[in-house]
């Protein structure tokens, strides 16, 4: 016979008894046949008792046998199936060691009120009566009656006894002595019984099994003492099944209840109780030592103890294995690819999964498996019939979690409603920080079961059948805001700042993820929560002031220095520059609604990034406004999920600048001089204009975007609960470093929006590369080292070129399936304009530069013949600023082309990446328009000052 033990998925699972090789316990079998072989040979040996000896001496010296063997597991172990299966073998005639099963008893399905011994003692009586039927030996039948007759007495004290009051008082005491005799003598005649029977049955041992002792605890503790009491003989053996920690809690509760009834009145007992719960655990633990002895007790391994203990099991599937001709598969490798395939997590990353989902109850696993596998078609996992069959598993530890069931089995649920699951469970077990990757790996059982079941409800969510990935995508970036995002913000940024619960539900109310409503609107109202300073975390707080109060000469010479230093740059008057902060951004978009240049496409799209980042918080009477790397991504996400005829409108609504209100349950500190903003805030004024532009000056911009995203539409959907924990983490946790690097003094707008723009594309670069499913190992193994970005761009562009030396060697590179997040983000074309720039040939690098340090003009004559001429009074200033900054600091214009070069070696990196995959790439008709005039438009866009010196004349 083989070793392998195959369990058939596609037969019904159920507690009957199972043959031999398809029973898993294999190793406890062995120990349960070794002692029945210990207790067998025990009872030829032993020298019988004559009750022929006196009465004193029976009563000071009673022979006495504990043969009860405890079948311990958890609920699901298979205890039934194992009690069953070894009962069933033992039955079989020509038994070597003469054993004879003769009760399986199973107290929860028994209705009569009698007592269990009694119904041990039937079923003893028929399986004699019945051996008897085959002879012809009266003698037997008479002995084995006088043994039953005998016990009467004793028998009818085991129910509550004859209380009447009317009984005559010498009767009664006749009748009581009577009964008291039977009493002491029953457990002498139950043996009695116990001899005769296995005599007339030729064995040496009879076999009584208890099941689900446990599981009825009114009469779990009248077994254990029936056992205790009665059941000594030492041809019986007894079989009882359960779980330790159930028998445990009963007797503590029996001997509890002892010790404490009628206690309160007693004077003093308050001191004594104080030692009531040791006691009680000392009486319990001897208790259970003496009923169920330790050194007979067999443990039922969980999967995980017997795939450790080399037991080979296997599991009969529906289909065949693809490339087998067996259907066949070992459980722990079906386990791992259902698992895998289902959550769309790589071998490498489910160790908590395998391993939590191993240390399940057995029926528990092999109900999961046999349901997935009925849903499986033609060897195709479906992952929805494994987020059911946990679901409907797991249903108690779910409603315990207070997880909303009815929803998450919503095929449209919300992104808020898995965002605010994922919150409550993190924050009430304290796994705020990693919680969010939905892996079992917390103390709590309910915890573990719930984000089993919530990595399911993700990994559905975000790979929906017949969806496209824009889609996909769109929902994974809903999502991380929703679910990561929510509770890294609460636990970072509010949780020191709030005393109650009910300051903890303000912060969800606030921010709205107990609504359900777009992404924009959540990430919005993270602004306030992250704004201790002017810019935290990849949210600007930008300066509302007048045009009297910028120093212009500064901001435009910073400009010159970042886009080019140049003497034909032009800048227009001093009400064209910076007018009021962002929000005027829109009047610069329509006074160039005449040109219809790429510069202006381009501007447009720049701006448009800008305005769908941007927002207003109202704070009493002021406003402070904001431009948020989070609001960016959350209008990605509408754009994305959004179809292609409803871009246009998507768009115009998202790029308008809508206010909201400020948290009231907490009092930010902020780190600069707050009350200088909100002056400058009353001064301004309320802004109501917003962005609104013409609708039709949107229409490149929509075409932008539609060719973005029909060039991503097809890519590889396999996104992750644990994706998009990691991703979100490396974002969140680079942008709090690269916010606090930059130098909020000569900080451009567009600078910033590049930086922010940085730690986006490497950490969906970084992450993606190891966690994404199915992922490219020589990818994984470039990007081992990877660093984030901090103050420069170095980092990006050179885990770029190591991801691009990775796969140059293969042939027809897909990056939409290798890296599909990474190519969505790489070549969206509201990033682009921040990072692009001419890229010179290797020959004209010099020219350029020499150029630039002459101060050429770089600016394309039509803008400067759209925006009115410098002030020449103002032209004079400046210059003579440049010349002071000249002396002070010989390095200035080095430090620019350092950084030139640097912005160029990414763009260069960032195209080499995107033409990689040459088909898609020629598809985004866009690229050639953000590369040639994307300076052009930065240097407008940077005119808008954000904050530090510029505005401080």
């Amino acid at each position: 016979m083989s070793d392998d033990i195959t369990i058939n998925l596609a037969e019904a699972l159920n507690a009957s008894a199972c043959v031999t090789g398809t029973l898993l316990q294999v190793q406890a079998k062995k120990q349960l046949n070794a002692l029945l072989k210990k207790f067998a040979t025990q009872s030829k040996n032993i020298q019988q008792e004559k009750y022929s000896y006196e009465e004193w001496e029976l009563e000071f010296n009673p022979q006495r046998y504990n043969n009860t063997i405890f079948i311990s597991g958890q609920r699901g172990a298979g205890k039934t199936t194992f009690l069953r299966s070894v009962l069933l073998e033992q039955a079989k005639p020509n038994n070597k060691m003469k054993i004879k099963p003769i009760a399986f008893i199973d107290p929860t399905l028994i209705e009569v009120h009698e007592h269990i011994l009694v119904q041990i003692i039937a079923k003893i009586q028929a399986t004699v009566i019945h051996a008897l039927s085959r002879t012809s030996d009266e003698r037997q039948r008479y002995d084995f009656q006088a043994c039953m007759e005998e016990m009467a007495e004793g028998l009818k004290l085991l129910g509550n006894g004859d209380k009447s009051k009317d009984q005559d008082p010498a009767f009664f005491l006749n009748k009581a002595l009577k009964h008291a005799v039977g009493g002491q003598n029953l457990e002498r005649k139950f043996n009695e019984l116990i001899d005769k029977a296995a005599e007339i049955l030729n064995v040496n041992l009879l076999i009584i099994a208890f099941d689900d002792v446990d599981t009825k605890t009114t009469e779990a503790f009248e077994i254990l003492e029936l056992i205790r009491k009665y059941l000594t003989s030492p041809k019986l053996v007894v079989l009882i099944s359960g779980d330790p920690s159930l028998y445990c809690h009963i007797v503590q509760s029996q001997r509890a209840k002892e010790l404490n009834n009628g206690n309160d009145a007693i004077k003093g007992m308050d001191e004594l109780s104080k030692n009531l719960p040791e006691m009680v655990s000392h009486l319990e633990q001897q208790y259970l030592a003496k009923v169920l002895p330790v050194e007979h007790r067999i443990e039922l391994k969980n999967l995980a103890n017997l795939i450790e203990y080399k037991v080979k099991i296997k599991v009969k599937l529906k289909d065949r294995i693809e490339g087998t001709i067996d259907p066949s598969i070992e459980i722990k490798e079906h386990i791992e690819n259902v698992i895998s395939e289902s959550l769309r997590i790589n071998n490498k990353d489910i160790k908590p999964y395998v391993n939590f989902f191993l240390e399940q109850p057995i029926r528990t696993i092999l109900q999961i498996l046999k349901s997935v596998d009925e849903s499986t078609e033609a060897t195709k996992i479906n992952s929805q019939s494994l987020f059911t069959a946990l679901r409907d598993s797991y249903i108690g530890d779910l409603r315990k979690e207070n997880i909303p069931i009815e929803k998450l089995s919503d095929q449209s649920i919300h992104p808020h409603v898995i965002g605010m699951a994922l919150f409550n469970l993190c924050k009430n077990n304290g796994e705020l920080e990693t919680g969010f990757y939905a892996r079992p790996d917390g103390n709590s059982s309910s915890y573990n079961s719930s984000m089993f079941v919530l990595s399911s409800v993700i990994s559905n969510h975000l790979n929906p059948k017949e969806s496209s990935f824009n889609q996909s995508a769109g929902r994974f970036l809903q999502l991380m805001l929703a679910g990561p995002a929510a509770s890294t913000i609460f636990m970072n940024n509010v949780r020191a700042k709030i005393k109650t619960e009910q300051e903890e539900k303000n912060y969800i109310d606030y921010i709205g993820l107990n609504k359900s409503q777009n992404s924009f609107s959540l990430a919005a109202h993270f602004s306030r929560l992250l704004s201790t300073s002017r810019i935290e975390l990849g949210v600007l707080r930008v300066l509302r002031t007048t045009q009297a109060e910028i120093n212009h000469a500064t901001l435009k010479r910073e400009i010159k220095k970042t886009y080019g230093p140049n003497k034909g740059i032009a800048f227009g008057t001093r009400s064209d520059i910076a007018k009021f902060g962002i929000e005027k951004l829109a009047e610069l978009e329509t006074s160039l609604s005449s040109n219809k240049k790429p510069l202006k496409k381009i501007f447009l799209l720049s701006a448009k990034t800008i305005a769908l980042s941007s927002h207003s918080v109202s704070v009493g009477n002021n406003k402070f406004d904001f431009v948020s790397i989070h609001c960016l991504l959350a209008s990605l996400s509408e754009l994305l999920i959004c179809k292609k005829e409803n871009v246009k409108n998507t768009i115009s609504t998202l790029s308008k600048m809508p206010t909201y209100s400020s948290p009231d349950f907490i009092s930010p500190k902020s780190t600069d001089d707050s009350s200088k903003d909100n002056e400058k805030a009353e001064m301004v004024g309320s802004s109501e204009i917003g962005h609104a532009e013409d609708i039709d000056d949107i229409d490149d911009i929509e075409k932008y975007v539609i060719c973005w995203k029909e060039a991503n539409e097809n890519s590889r959907n396999m996104l992750s609960s644990l994706l998009l924990g990691k991703i979100w983490t490396r974002i969140h946790y680079t942008l709090q470093t690269i916010s606090s690097n930059m130098n909020i003094k000569e900080l451009l707008l567009s600078e910033a929006m590049e930086r922010f723009i940085w730690v986006i594309l490497n950490s969906f670069l970084i992450e993606e590369a190891c966690y994404v499913f199915k992922g490219d190992e020589a990818i994984i193994n470039k990007l081992s080292n990877a660093k984030n970005v901090a103050s420069a761009s170095t980092a990006l562009t050179h885990n770029i070129s190591n991801v691009i030396e990775a796969i140059a060697e293969e042939n027809k590179v897909k990056l939409n399936e290798k890296l599909p997040l990474t190519y969505l983000m790489m070549t969206c074309p509201l990033f682009l304009p921040f990072l692009a720039t001419v890229i010179p040939t290797d020959t004209d690098v010099a020219e350029k530069k020499e150029k630039e340090l002459e101060g050429t003009q770089l600016l394309s004559s039509t803008l400067t013949d759209i925006i009115q001429s410098i002030d020449k009074k103002e032209e004079e200033e400046e210059e003579e600023e440049v010349k002071k900054a000249k002396e002070n600091s010989e390095n200035a214009l080095d430090l620019v082309d350092k950084t030139k070069l640097q912005k160029i070696k990414l763009f260069k990196s960032i195209k080499s990446f995107i033409e990689l995959n040459s088909e898609k790439s020629q598809k985004l008709t866009y690229l050639k328009d953000i590369e040639d005039q994307s300076e052009q438009a930065m240097s407008i866009i940077s005119r808008f000052v954000i904050m530090g010196k510029f505005g401080d004349k």
